[in-house]
């Protein structure tokens, strides 16, 4: 399988970098590596193709905020993407089938979070009979957009960074990375009780259309978990700047631990208020939005506390596609590979499996994404009823020095529900945020 042979291939860039990485051999070694990795009876990876596929390209298209305040989402997704098509590309192209040996090109497109900008994609897309595929999006209504333009062509859109249930039920040619949004919500209160000892659990959550999904998740926890949700208020995107007041009210509630929903830098914002203001209780990312640069300086010294949810596992293991491809990712881009670029890389493969699967053009990629079962960065790649299968959700708290630490995991199932495998210890760590108080 095409894993395999891309593990070599990143092996080869990541030790040829002079980077030392379980599982990866010396440089020195990367070609007999390769041959290695190659399918049982197939050539090596470096051997020229010799499939149908031999010069042929396929193009891909991804969308999301490059510019402006959400970018850190679509810039990492597409880093994620030509990190994946590279990759690819470097071990042989498409690893089997009558298009074996055919490469990939990526194409990342601003849409500045605008579903009008999307629809218009979409439709570019349609037109452009060399691109079989368009991912990627910040908001669900956003890859809904697409979704409707595509599917009067027959057209497959690939949801990377977003998953409101409407996406599977509104359309029936969206192929989700993301889980079950209930899932993250219910293990985002499990967290609060079970790290915290929360037994009172506010919400102060932003008015997107998948917010419904998390909280559904989240009280249907509450009640299983004996937990209240005594406050539960909602900002207009966009529009706010001030939280004090939604602060001030979720203060008066009793709350013992709140899960804040935002992107970054919005939720590090939001925090720092809240503790400017004397409030002592811990925020948990709720959206998963996870954390960067930009948020670290607006939180200030209040970043200390601060739970980020990361959908990757927590501790996978040195050989997985997730440690070898999150350090390539690190090495070309300088920073710790977030699960947006993951499930962007695993976009990518997703269409690769599609190709291997037998797909020959891109009117037949919604046939066979549904097909698809292999190694992928975030974990399985295989679809149950357009939803990714098995995913991870590893909440990290972050220290004064801007380092994450995970403290707790999950898995999340295309159902919705979740499972906890571990949580750690609040009273022996120094930077739980109820050993810290409200002031830093």
């Amino acid at each position: 399988m095409i894993p395999r042979r891309i593990s070599a291939a990143v092996c080869a860039g990541v030790v040829a970098a002079g980077v030392a990485l379980a599982g990866c051999g010396s440089s020195s070694s990367s070609s007999s590596a390769a041959a290695a990795s190659a399918p049982s009876g197939g050539s090596s990876s470096a051997a020229s193709p010799s499939g149908g596929g031999a010069g042929k390209t396929i193009d891909l298209y991804y969308t999301a905020p490059l510019t402006g305040g959400a970018d850190v989402v679509g810039i990492q997704g597409c880093d994620g993407e030509k990190l994946a098509a590279s990759d690819i590309n470097a071990a042989g192209g498409v690893a089997s089938g009558p298009l074996k040996g055919a490469k990939f090109s990526v194409s990342c497109l601003d849409n500045g979070g605008s579903a009008d900008t999307t629809s218009s994609i979409a439709a570019k897309y349609v037109s452009q009979s060399n691109v079989w595929a368009l991912s990627g999006f910040y908001a669900s209504g956003n890859a809904l957009a697409a979704a409707i333009v595509a599917e009067r062509a027959g057209l497959p859109v690939i949801a990377s960074n977003v998953g409101a249930d409407f996406l599977t039920t509104k359309v029936h040619n969206v192929f989700v990375v993301l889980p079950r949004l209930q899932s993250a919500g219910g293990a985002a209160m499990d967290f609060c009780k079970s790290y915290y000892g929360a037994t009172k659990v506010a919400a102060l959550v932003p008015n997107y259309s998948y917010i419904p999904n998390y909280m559904q998740g989240a009280t249907a926890a509450g009640k299983a978990l004996g937990v209240q949700l005594v406050s539960n208020q909602t900002w207009p995107d966009g529009q706010t700047t001030d939280w004090s007041p939604y602060w001030t009210k979720l203060g008066g509630s009793g709350a013992q631990c709140v899960l804040l929903g935002g992107y970054p830098p919005e939720q590090c914002q939001i925090t720092a208020q809240g503790r400017q203001l004397g409030m002592a209780q811990p925020v948990i990312d709720l959206t998963d939005s996870f954390t960067g640069p930009s948020c670290q300086k607006q939180a200030g010294s209040f970043y200390a506390g601060m739970i980020f949810g990361n959908m990757l596992p927590a501790n996978p293991s040195p050989s997985s596609l997730t440690v070898k491809v999150g350090a390539e990712y690190q090495k070309q881009y300088g920073q710790l590979m977030s699960y947006y670029a993951a499930d962007g890389y695993d976009s990518v493969l997703a269409v690769e499996y599609a190709i291997e699967q037998g797909a020959t053009s891109r009117t037949d990629l919604v046939k066979y994404l549904a097909k698809v079962s292999g190694q992928g960065v975030g974990g399985p790649i295989s679809f149950t009823g357009n939803r990714i299968g098995l995913r991870y959700l590893t909440f990290e708290e972050a220290n004064a020095k801007g380092g994450l630490a995970p403290v707790g995991e999950y898995q999340m199932y295309p159902n919705g529900t979740y499972k906890r495998i571990w949580v750690s210890n609040c009273s022996k760590r120094p930077t739980c945020q109820k050993n810290l108080g409200a002031k830093a």
